[in-house]
């Protein structure tokens, strides 16, 4: 691949599978999904041989793709100047310690003040998602929980981390004070569910989707209890409507425990603390770790 002006032109020959089709091999070759391909195609950014391509075109033998694809859109979120520790950036991705209070992606009611925000401002080389120049989301972290999340730069990137991500090849453990005293470790394999016609909270339900929460003790003061958990699934909410379900929710949680939404000293004790992967593009293994600050507070 070359760049010049912000045009990207990739240029892709050899030999291809009997009646292998234009969008087909191109989503494979550029590791994109099949539908992109087909509009890259139809709206003329791809030549075969020096002339367009339909998406139903049958390649042949030492046919020359040559794909040449403008800068991607500015991103709908506005670079804000909002505090961001980086943990990790290169160009294929970074990792960030997010702060409490602030949204993982923007939407609705959620175009300032968050991730996304910061993330633009502090960082550079969005390679593009969907041809939008913003981060790509991988894995979320519900607004009150603190610690290590991480984004890709540009399509590709993006989707090997989702395919490692749905593959559980990316680890994720977490620190949480929850209220009462537990002793051990546990596994706690109950299914999730949205509860009800409300679209935000979860519950535990039989018909609901598998979902394991790993659980050990550390300590225990003043009926509460130091927990280091491990997910293998990734549901919303997950690690809350668990512990929340087995008499255990975490301190300061609002919507399942006992927390006040209108206490200002408020916070939810639960943190992203550790995440490992593989490098999606050069190989090798990542780990970063941040332990939860509230662990390290008296309670």
């Amino acid at each position: 691949m070359e760049e010049k002006e912000g045009i990207k032109h990739f240029l892709c020959a050899g030999t291809f599978p009997e009646r292998t089709r234009l969008d087909v091999y191109l989503a494979d070759c550029l590791e994109t999904d099949r539908l992109v391909a087909r509009n890259w195609i139809v709206s003329g950014f791809v030549l075969v041989d020096g002339k367009k391509g339909k998406p139903s075109l049958l390649l042949w033998p030492g046919a020359e793709i040559e794909v040449s694809l403008p800068p991607p859109r500015p991103a709908q979120a506005v670079p804000e100047d909002l505090p961001l520790e980086i943990f990790f950036e290169d160009e294929a991705l970074v990792v960030v310690n997010k702060a409490a209070g602030m949204p993982c992606h923007p939407g609705p009611g959620w175009w300032h003040g968050g991730l996304v925000n910061a993330l633009l401002y502090h960082c550079s080389g969005w390679a593009g998602i969907g041809g939008e120049a913003t981060p790509g989301i991988v894995h979320r972290l519900d607004k009150d929980t603190t610690g290590l999340v991480v984004y890709a730069k540009g399509d590709i990137v993006h989707k090997r981390l989702l395919e490692a991500m749905r593959e559980r090849r990316i680890e994720r453990r977490y620190d949480a004070l929850c209220e009462g005293r537990l002793e051990g470790e546990g596994t706690i394999d109950l299914p999730l569910r949205r509860d009800g016609e409300d679209s935000f909270r979860r519950k535990v339900d039989p018909e609901g989707k598998r979902a394991v929460t790993h659980w050990r003790a550390l300590y225990e003061k003043e009926d509460k209890t130091a927990l280091a958990l491990r997910l293998e699934t990734g549901r919303t909410h997950q690690i809350r409507v668990h512990l929340a379900h087995v008499g255990h929710p975490i301190c300061g949680d609002a919507l399942y425990g006992k927390g006040d939404p209108d206490d200002p000293s408020r916070f939810m004790a639960l943190h992203s603390s550790y995440l490992a992967f593989e490098h999606p593009l050069e190989g090798g293994r990542l780990e970063f770790s941040c332990p939860a600050a509230f662990l390290s507070k008296p309670f």
